[in-house]
């Protein structure tokens, strides 16, 4: 399964690319931070993106944007530290499958796999 993560922290990548194999899956990851390196990997057609809410100078919500312009069929999981209820319902509105909380990541197996499924 071909994953863009968007985010600053190699280690929650690592973390969160080791749930996915654990759970089975053949995971390519790929890691961006910036706007320009995201846009550039959308070209390679991934499976599914997991973005951070927060970057420095990006946002979860504004990736979100820019996959739905270009592959609105591409599942979209969100992960944040904390995230409100009133986010959360804006994300999903917003077309994400899914948010999850980084304490929580043993969740996005399942969520990844709810995700492709609707997709």
């Amino acid at each position: 399964m071909r994953v863009l993560h968007v985010g600053v922290n190699a280690l929650d990548a690592k973390l969160m690319a080791r749930a996915l194999e654990e759970a089975g899956y053949d995971v390519a990851w790929t890691r961006v931070e910036t706007e320009a390196e995201y846009e550039s990997m959308l070209d390679s057609s991934p499976q599914v993106v997991i973005a951070d809410y927060t970057l420095p100078h990006f946002s979860g919500l504004r990736a979100l944007g820019l996959l739905k312009q270009r592959h609105s069929d591409v599942p979209f999981i969100l992960v944040s530290e904390s995230i409100g209820e009133e986010k959360a319902i804006e994300v999903m509105r917003l077309g994400a499958k899914d948010y999850l909380l980084k304490d929580r990541l043993g969740r996005l197996p399942s969520a990844v796999e709810r995700a492709l499924a609707v997709c």
